[in-house]
């Protein structure tokens, strides 16, 4: 039998690391749940950025920000338990992944674009 190899959780580690510091993570300070208050988020969203959501808290989080698209979506190993919800529909180019232990529930429609996402241009 072979030994399970410690170097992957360290890998997984490293690669999460790697994309919250490119992302808008999601604080809940905003004093509501949607995703137009800036408050609620370390940096504010950009189009075709990633978006991460790792508060221990978790909680509601309203998707309310028309014509939003993000490359990926990401719950994080620190995540609590998570409902997004809202009725606008959310663009997200590559992935959608959960990290945490804990289940997650997103009842936002969502959508895969046919082409990329990216910033409107002169941003």
């Amino acid at each position: 039998m072979r030994a399970k190899s410690k170097l992957m959780p360290l890998l997984v580690g490293v690669l999460f690391s790697t994309l919250v510091a490119d992302a808008a993570e999601w604080t809940g300070g905003g004093g509501d749940a949607k995703w137009s208050s800036v408050g609620n988020w370390d940096v504010e969203p950009q189009v075709g950025g990633a978006i991460v959501f790792n508060t221990a808290a978790g909680g509601l989080s309203v998707f309310d920000l028309a014509g939003f698209g993000a490359s990926s979506l990401a719950f994080g190993a620190q995540a609590g338990s998570f409902t997004l919800g809202g009725e606008t529909p959310l663009a997200i180019a590559q992935s959608l992944v959960n990290h945490s232990s804990v289940a997650q529930t997103v009842s936002v429609p969502l959508r895969r674009p046919r082409a990329p996402i990216s910033p409107p241009a002169g941003t």
